[in-house]
């Protein structure tokens, strides 16, 4: 496939242009923007996911460089740090806190994504202390959602705020927010909890270890490493699997089967072809577009990924498979991803320290 070559856009004074890779999606424009890190803004630290309220205003949270949320309102250039503190590393610290107070003065430990609400509420997989952890967006009060803290595994069809976890890896928000997904990784399960009665329920996954069960019940089967967990609009449900380097789908009658990846080799291979046939090597995350696309955040192949699943085809869209680099077009193991208001992709550009976009 020739690669068409992209135009260049320019934001704080830095302008990026969209260098060339493996077969790319074949669109006329392809524009690359740092959005924030240096050298246009205020540093910020292993970010590791992103995302937006009703408003245009962006969210992020970082990992343990930073330990810290922050917000960059539409049209701003510069980050506001709104809550955590720099700790170099929370990991096992305790240093989590402030639940019942400002989100200003709250601890946060081993974050790992977010979602946000349209009023702008925070609702964060706080992965080290065992937790989802949510800010009122018009008060900043901190309390919990789910998780007692302690690891363990517990609490289906009870209070989330009962139920026990083993690392939630990553939150994901149905469109309608009604309800909150979430990655169990260490518990090998996928769970939701019904943001109206706070109840928390099983959605993927038995616990035990083994090979996904191609059209098994998906809750009748070893789902290996559920890394993160993402939503289409038909309701179709995707799984990203760390260690199995593969996305599973849930489809209506509660059948999962793999998309991505049939036989869970790592690697970088299979970008213009079907996808069950490529490889990935440890993704991280993934989101929807309103079309039902999924874009994956193949993170030890530095690169995003984009699924059809119409026609069953797997495209590179960012980034250099098996390089990493902070020059054009170039990753280093993003960790986050989601379609912003614009329609542009938005990366956690985790090891860069910065926030990227890519038009879709």
């Amino acid at each position: 496939m020739k690669l068409i070559q992209s135009t260049i856009l320019t934001l704080a004074g830095l302008s990026w242009l969209a260098g060339p890779g493996h077969a790319q999606i074949p669109v006329a424009n392809q524009d690359f923007t740092i959005l924030l890190g240096a050298p246009v803004s205020e540093p910020v630290f292993t970010v590791f996911g992103v995302g937006f309220d009703g408003t245009g205003t962006l969210y992020g949270v970082e990992f343990e460089e930073g330990n810290r949320l922050f917000r960059l309102g539409k049209g701003e250039t510069k980050q506001t740090f709104i809550g955590g503190s720099y700790l170099k590393s929370n990991r096992g610290s305790g240093k989590s806190g402030g639940d019942g107070g400002k989100v200003g003065e709250a601890l946060f430990s081993g974050m790992h994504d977010l979602a946000v609400l349209r009023n702008g509420d925070l609702l964060l997989a706080e992965t080290w202390s065992q937790r989802v952890r949510r800010v009122d967006g018009q008060t900043g009060m901190v309390s919990t959602l789910a998780g007692t803290g302690q690891r363990g595994y517990s609490g289906d069809d009870g209070p989330a705020v009962d139920a026990s976890n083993s690392g939630i890896y990553s939150c994901y928000l149905t469109s309608d927010e009604s309800q909150l997904y979430l990655a169990d990784l260490e518990n090998a399960r996928v769970r939701r909890v019904d943001l109206k009665t706070g109840r928390i329920q099983l959605v993927a996954g038995n616990g035990k270890k083994g090979p996904l069960i191609q059209g098994a019940l998906a809750t009748e089967t070893p789902v290996p490493s559920p890394r993160a967990v993402t939503v289409a609009p038909d309701g179709t449900v995707y799984i990203v699997s760390r260690e199995g380097n593969a996305l599973f789908k849930i489809d209506r009658s509660q059948k999962i089967t793999t998309v991505i990846n049939v036989t869970g080799a790592k690697g970088a291979g299979g970008d213009g072809g079907e996808a069950l046939q490529a490889q990935m090597n440890g993704p991280k995350n993934a989101c929807t577009d309103s079309q039902g696309n999924v874009y994956i955040a193949d993170a030890e192949n530095h690169t995003i990924r984009k699924f059809d699943p119409i026609t069953g085809k797997l495209w590179l869209l960012a980034g250099t498979p098996g390089k990493k680099g902070t020059g054009v077009g170039e990753l280093n193991r993003p960790h986050g991803v989601c379609v912003g208001p614009d329609n542009w992709l938005y990366i956690a550009d985790s090891y860069n320290h910065r926030v990227v976009k890519v038009r879709l």
